[in-house]
């Protein structure tokens, strides 16, 4: 919700506005119950993660709300909370929600001074040791399809 409050910002500043307001309500409440797992209703069957990490999802959203408020609280929670930048390819993108972080905070221009220099370190690191020839890239696919 923090994303789509940037995003319909100049089209919608009326939802902009809610959506923000729903965002920061949800982190709240998440905070306050760390412990309880998002569970599908028994009619619906998308939108679960399925899993019971949930380090990284708030990693996100601290993320997005950090780019979206430029609160200090969530720049706090980044800087002390670290999530690993995991590179591979996978089955699912659900095992590296935090990376969804990382790419927020690195294509933002607000953030600065020492999450910025840990993060741009990161994205050198990531490109100099991510070394995947087409022929990895098309034996992936291959598996895939």
């Amino acid at each position: 919700m923090a994303q789509a409050s940037r995003v319909y910002a100049e089209v919608d500043s009326n939802f902009s506005s809610e959506a923000l307001i729903a965002a920061e309500r949800a982190w709240d409440w998440a905070l306050a119950n760390s412990e309880v797992p998002f569970r599908n209703p028994e009619d619906v069957v998308t939108g679960e993660y399925g899993d019971e990490l949930f380090s990284d999802d708030f990693h996100w959203a601290a993320a997005e709300l950090y780019i979206s408020t430029e609160k200090e609280e969530y720049e706090e929670y980044l800087a002390n909370n670290e999530e690993p930048y995991q590179h591979q390819i996978t089955n699912s993108w659900k095992f590296f929600i935090s990376n969804m972080g990382f790419h927020t905070l690195l294509i933002n221009d607000k953030q600065n001074g020492e999450l910025t220099k840990k993060h741009l370190a990161l994205s050198n690191e990531v490109c100099l040791n991510w070394n995947a020839p087409a022929v990895f890239v098309l034996g992936y696919l291959e598996q895939v399809y």
